[in-house]
């Protein structure tokens, strides 16, 4: 420390009266340069000597720190040891404590600028002692990322050569990368992260080599950051395309990256990778036809395993709508007319359209071509266009579908012949256009003697008959034809009310009913007619699944029987399915809405036979109903190519099925 002279302020009195007061006082204030600017600043300090050797218990060593320049206004400095357990130091006063290096270090106050001397210390006894230290990390790692740093080693006492070494208190997942090669004392530590070490500075990593342990150093692991900004572009509902993204990086190194993006919205893909250049890249995303109108708000990316934080994708709504018919179109006659359409969010483009809930003849016509959100629909009738008003038809264009508008058919102008058209029960007068079904003066013939006085349709004439059996009551006899004028009766080969008359009975047959104690009863009842099916309920279907005789009542072979028998069977057989059971598949049969319809007995079979031409029959076996009474275990069928009866097998034989029903 320097003494300034100091004057005060009584000197000048004392020069007056003969004398001059001085006083020497230590420096406590910043030396001022001498024409009173600012303080002077420190710009670098020495150590010396810089390398030390020292014996424990022997005597302590010297370092002198010199701070430049020598005006400089504050010199004070701060005295450090790396490794206390070998050397310590107090005003650069350096003591030996045990065997081993160190490292000393002197930092000014002003500036923080440093100066070291590496200090070796050995035993009373003269010993070398072999010592490592360890500097500080060159180069960087990044959280969860692959990647190396360095630290220059220094040694004392350790013959050059390559070796293997351990560090201690390393972070997860950092390990050490290949040995060290030591060469005059010196040499250089590689250590590695990977993809799962973390961000964060550990500080009491050891290294040891060769037996020598180093001092305390420290490996910082940085962090590593995503952020992505707001979305380019837009998407529509329902329609391939793409948006991006604006992405900034911290501490992820150049370099393209597949990236994955969490709660993205249905249909929403990540369209490539991401490339990294200079902090900053691109997120591309893509939406789809099945991507749904809205917008996701906690969509987050991760990149090189760091994850962003939340950012959002809007979906925009496709919307088409569709305005009032321009121009006219009259029923039953061939033409267009045209709508105007507004779009929202749809490309321009030519589309592909459909309209729900078009009148019958209605078609569109051609495709519509969106320019600019607008286009035109047009819609073409045809000559069986009906007359009237349809209003809740719709048009889907590209995923979107409109509310309803309406399309308005006009009638045209009916012009009727003079000449009488008729039928067997009504006459009328029709349009010329011969596409238009409109009548007039349609009435109901007047005969007499069976000629229409109005219109001289005669009902004799040959006609088709008209048994209205809707109206005809089971068992009321012989059906005439419903024709005025006519009066012939239904017979074999005529329509029924459900199939194909194939027996009539001039006075009526009887209809045989039956009992059975677990399965219920009919009556007996009278009927005229025998139906048949008008094509088989099965092809290749059993009798029955087993063999077994009925014999709490047997089955009836006559004209009437055929109803009771299947009756017996299906609850006899109770077990069997329809497809293994003929009665069963005869009884399942509900053709014409009726519901009681039956396997034939033998005799029906055989009326079934004799009217085989009307039924389109030519060929095949079929079931009756009946069972063979000399082997119960049979059945009798019949072959419709000869007409020859016979019994087979209940359970072997698997023949054609046809119902009949009595009415």
């Amino acid at each position: 420390m320097k003494n300034v002279l100091k004057i005060s302020g009584v000197a000048a009195l004392a020069a007056v009266i003969g004398f001059v007061m001085i006083t020497c006082a230590p420096e406590s204030e910043e030396e001022l340069p001498p024409d009173g600017g600012d303080p002077i600043a420190v710009t670098g300090v020495t150590l010396s000597p810089a390398t030390l050797n020292l014996t424990v218990g022997g005597s302590a060593g010297t370092l002198t720190a010199t701070v430049a320049p020598a005006n400089a206004a504050n010199k004070a400095v701060t005295w450090s040891t790396n490794n206390a357990a070998v050397a310590t130091v107090s005003g650069g006063t350096v003591t030996a404590v045990g065997a081993g290096t160190a490292v000393i270090t002197v930092k000014t106050t002003d500036g923080n600028f440093t100066a070291s001397c590496a200090v070796t210390v050995t035993t009373s006894g003269g010993n070398l002692v072999k010592t490592v230290s360890v500097g500080t990390q060159v180069g960087i790692l990044a959280e969860k990322t692959a990647g190396t740093v360095t630290y220059p080693v220094t040694t004392a006492n350790i013959a050059d050569g390559i070796y293997y070494v351990s560090v201690e208190n390393r972070p997860t997942g950092v390990s050490v990368s290949g040995q060290v090669t030591i060469s005059d004392n010196a040499g250089t530590l590689t250590l590695a992260g990977s993809t799962i070490i973390a961000t964060g500075t550990t500080d009491t990593l050891t290294l040891t080599l060769n037996g020598a342990t180093s001092g305390t150093f420290s490996i910082t692991i940085l962090g590593k950051t995503v952020s992505v900004g707001a979305q380019v572009g837009t998407l529509a509902e329902g329609t391939a395309g793409t948006v991006t993204y604006p992405v900034t990086t911290v501490n992820i190194a150049d370099g393209a990256y597949s990236a994955t993006v969490a709660n993205r919205p249905l249909g929403v893909t990540v369209s490539g990778q991401v490339t990294i250049s200079g902090n900053a890249g691109t997120l591309t995303l893509a939406g789809s036809i099945i991507t749904a109108a809205g917008t996701a708000d906690t969509l987050t990316l991760t990149l090189n395993g760091a994850t962003s934080g939340t950012f959002s994708i809007t979906i925009l709504a496709k919307t088409v709508s569709v305005g009032a018919q321009v121009g006219t179109l009259a029923e039953r006659t061939a033409g267009t007319v045209t709508f105007p359409v507004t779009t929202v969010n749809i490309a321009n483009g030519t589309y592909t359209v459909t309209v729900a809930n078009r009148p019958s003849g209605v078609t569109v016509s051609g495709q519509v071509t969106i320019s600019d959100n607008a286009g035109t629909l047009t819609l073409a009738s045809s000559t069986y266009t009906p007359v009237g008003t349809a209003d809740t038809l719709t048009l889907t264009l590209d995923g979107a579908t409109s509310g309803t508008f309406s399309i308005v058919i006009t009638p045209h102008d009916h012009s009727y012949i003079t000449t009488w058209s008729s039928n067997a029960a009504q006459h009328w007068k029709e349009c010329t256009d011969i596409s238009c079904d409109a009548k007039t003066e349609t009435a109901n013939h007047a005969p007499a003697n069976g000629v229409c006085t109005t219109c001289g349709y005669d009902n004799m004439l040959p006609h088709t008959h008209n048994w209205d059996w809707a109206s005809y009551v089971t068992g009321s006899g012989l059906r005439e034809c419903q024709t005025d004028g006519c009066s012939e009766k239904a017979g074999v080969g005529d329509k029924g009310p459900a199939g194909i008359i194939i027996y009539v009975a001039t006075s009526g047959f009887t209809v045989q009913g039956t009992s059975i104690s677990s399965g219920g009863s009919f009556e007996d009842y009278t009927a005229y007619y025998l139906e048949a099916a008008p094509a088989n309920q099965a092809t290749s279907v059993r009798w029955s699944l087993t063999d077994k005789n009925i014999t709490t009542t047997g089955t009836g072979t006559e004209i009437g029987t055929g109803k009771a028998n299947t009756f017996v069977i299906t609850r006899y057989h109770s077990s069997d399915t329809a497809s293994d059971n003929a009665a069963k598949t005869a009884a399942a049969y509900s053709g014409g809405g009726k519901n009681d319809w039956f396997l034939p007995s033998k005799d029906e079979l055989n009326a079934m036979y004799e009217a085989r031409t009307h039924l389109s029959i030519s060929s095949g076996r079929f079931w009756s109903s009946s069972q063979y009474f000399e082997y119960n275990h049979s059945a009798w069928e019949q072959d419709f190519t000869n007409g020859h009866q016979t019994s087979s097998g209940k359970y072997a034989g698997k023949y054609n099925v046809r119902a009949v029903r009595a009415f």
